[in-house]
């Protein structure tokens, strides 16, 4: 399962007219193999595949796919140092999450959500005020 989207990818990665000479499957490979690569630094700490995730870990498999799509396809005389830091940096953070440097972001459930949940979607019904 695949932490992002083509269109993440197109976005947060390298940009559509970039990924116009590239296949759907071809796209869908590598965020599926970032996303492969994200969760062998992640489960050290989390169970892996993540139900959810932020829009962090988004952004890291965004960069790592660009880098694979961009330097198996680039030309000789092609140079984009931005792609290949970024992608760097995405493993650089990864390797942090999984050494409790630094913490993931995981979508949060509102209060209300958990307490409907917590309550089996029962509303509260209180009687008229006490005055206490």
């Amino acid at each position: 399962m695949a932490y992002a989207t083509r269109t993440q990818l197109a976005r947060l990665g390298i940009g559509a007219k970039f990924l116009a000479g590239v296949s759907d499957p071809d796209q869908d490979a590598a965020l599926d193999a970032a996303s492969r690569t994200a969760d062998l630094y992640l489960r050290q700490r989390y169970a892996t595949p993540l139900a959810s995730w932020g829009d962090d870990l988004t952004r890291l498999v965004c960069h790592l796919a660009a880098w694979d799509l961009y330097s198996t396809r680039r030309s000789p005389g092609d140079v984009d140092d931005a792609i290949e830091r970024r992608s760097d940096k995405a493993l650089s953070v990864l390797k942090d999450i999984g050494a409790g440097k630094a913490t993931l972001s995981l979508p949060v459930e509102s209060e209300s959500d958990s307490w409907s949940e917590a309550i089996g979607g029962a509303e509260a019904v209180s009687d008229e005020p006490r005055g206490w």
